[in-house]
């Protein structure tokens, strides 16, 4: 669902679709096109190991809990990132997830603040709520207009 959602702010964004909350079409952009290496929208994670939820965490034979392994790996994630991006030169960022937020706020220099709203330091970053399945179509919107300005 993350990514369904994903596609429809980049169909809104990128393809400036007016049908940009349409499931199917956001479907299908998935499936055509959303993470692919020649597209034009990056998908990373600022802490990539997969788990079924904040819960969840089976990876307790190398780090205690999730913050220990936040912590252990922090440092060498926030320079590949800022490696990543000087190279790349986005012009716009979409951080989602309260619990990545801090370490976000950090990687693009700019003071934490709760709810959805945008940073501009030479890229616009955008900061959102976790855009899983349950996410409403306002907040989808309210994503998309902090993008655009």
């Amino acid at each position: 669902m993350v990514w369904r959602n994903a596609a429809k702010i980049a169909r809104a964004l990128v393809g400036n679709a007016a049908d940009w909350l349409d499931t199917n079409q956001a479907h299908e952009y998935v499936v055509e096109r959303l993470g692919r290496f020649t597209g034009d929208v990056f998908l990373g994670e600022l802490f990539p190991l997969p788990a079924i939820g904040l819960h969840h965490w089976p990876y307790a034979s190398q780090w205690k809990d999730r913050d220990e392994y936040r912590r252990a790996v922090w440092k060498q994630r926030r320079d590949l990132w800022r490696e990543h991006l000087a190279a790349s030169k986005p012009s716009l960022i979409i951080c989602y997830g309260a619990d990545v937020r801090p370490y976000a706020c950090e990687l693009f220099q700019c003071a934490e603040r709760r709810g959805i709203y945008a940073h501009a330091g030479g890229v616009r970053v955008v900061f959102a709520p976790f855009i899983g399945g349950r996410t409403s179509k306002e907040t989808l919107a309210e994503i998309v207009a902090a993008a655009r300005g």
